[in-house]
């Protein structure tokens, strides 16, 4: 009905922060009021609600420039939408639109007297250009209470998907970084959603290539503009495709300090035949089978290039994920192991691929303290990655 409109329709952005119930879209305006529709649009690193009339006009009903809004409706008589938002600043909360008027207003304070107690860094926006045009967008947390010339250690995170999005809305996985003392940066490369369609193919078939360099490109754009980093201690870290970023990412480079993966993938080989998605993910990603081309899928695994990883290694794994099986954390552990490196692997039991967001309270609690003593471990003054 409308081919022109490039706009991934849903709610894409990943967060550790929203509940799993999904709203139903569209939703239509009764039919004796006016002939349009209501959708949740995934758009440059914010999802709002966008209304959608007859004759093609699209426009965002719904205004912040880093909010995630992931549970809507309508009032009975089509007068009102209310929804469920998360800003930067704070965790969701539910609100109301009155379409006729425009005016927004906010129904629950729940989160109001607890939040006021916490220093909340709010994201800086940013974006550069690739060297092939693209443009990508990227956020920089500085966590609060910096002095003057201070310095200090940066996390690089990178977000699933790859057909994903990250937005700068509050985050309990990032704010518990930043209450440690670090930076942290997280960017939309190319097969993130939210750029149009060009841009989300951009990764397919070509994994390895501009989607790794758009992370990287990422890191030194941040590094350059923003002099409270620490360019001496660098982490990285990524859950699900940016697991597996993660490991491309520290077997092609040194220059982190520190890492954490998170339901990995190490073995396209062996990935293709056990992961619930593992053929359409495989051909789509990297471009083929075990069969026709298995020295393309081993020359595109991590595991392929384990002798190059010096960077110490935290790996985190629930043990009935299906999406990412246990076993590619398993095969990249033992290898490391093996070769004599730093490394150490943590499984979750009764745990799968949405731990970070649906899992056991206790076990996310635990996978934040891992992580943090992780990189505390390696990220803090004079401690050298090879110890």
């Amino acid at each position: 009905m409308f081919p022109e409109l490039d706009m991934q329709i849903g709610n894409f952005a990943l967060s550790d922060m929203k509940s799993f119930g999904l709203s139903l879209s569209p939703l239509y305006a009764p039919a004796r009021l006016r002939t349009e529709m209501y959708v949740l649009g995934t758009v440059q690193g914010a999802v709002h609600i966008y209304r959608i009339t007859m004759d093609g006009n699209v426009q965002a009903v719904t205004g912040g420039s880093d909010r995630d809004i992931y549970q809507y409706t309508l009032s009975a008589d089509g007068r009102y939408l209310v929804f469920a938002a998360l800003d930067a600043d704070r965790p969701g909360e539910l609100y109301q639109m009155n379409l006729e008027t425009g005016e927004e207003k906010r129904l629950t304070r729940h989160n109001d007297d607890y939040m006021a107690s916490l220093q909340v860094s709010v994201p800086e926006s940013f974006w550069f250009e690739a060297s092939d045009g693209f443009k990508v967008q990227g956020w920089i947390f500085k966590p609060t209470g910096l002095g003057p010339g201070e310095r200090v250690p940066l996390i690089l995170q990178i977000h699933g998907g790859p057909h994903a999005m990250y937005t700068g809305a509050y985050s309990h996985e990032m704010q518990t970084l930043l209450a440690q003392g670090y930076a942290v940066l997280m960017t939309n490369p190319r097969g993130s959603f939210g750029y149009g369609q060009d841009f989300a193919q951009a990764c397919r078939g070509d994994f390895g290539g501009g989607d790794y360099q758009d992370v990287l490109n990422a890191l030194d754009f941040a590094l350059n503009q923003f002099d409270y980093i620490d360019e001496t201690r660098l982490g990285v870290a990524g859950g699900s495709y940016g697991g597996l970023m993660t490991n491309w990412i520290i077997s092609h480079t040194n220059r982190f300090r520190a890492a954490v993966t998170q339901r990995c993938i190490s073995n396209w080989l062996s990935f293709y035949g056990l992961s619930d998605i593992g053929i359409s993910y495989t051909e789509g990603i990297v471009g083929t089978n075990p069969w026709e081309d298995p020295e393309l899928l081993w020359s595109k695994s991590p595991l392929a290039h384990v002798n190059n990883i010096e960077t110490p290694l935290l790996i985190l794994h629930g043990e009935e994920d299906l999406r990412c099986p246990v076993g590619q954390g398993d095969e990249l552990y033992t290898a490391l192991k093996r070769l004599g490196k730093t490394t150490r692997l943590i499984r979750y039991p009764g745990s799968n691929h949405s731990l970070l967001k649906s899992g056991k309270p206790s076990l996310r609690v635990d996978n934040f303290e891992q992580v943090v003593s992780w990189f505390n471990s390696y990220l803090s003054k004079g401690v050298d990655s090879d110890e």
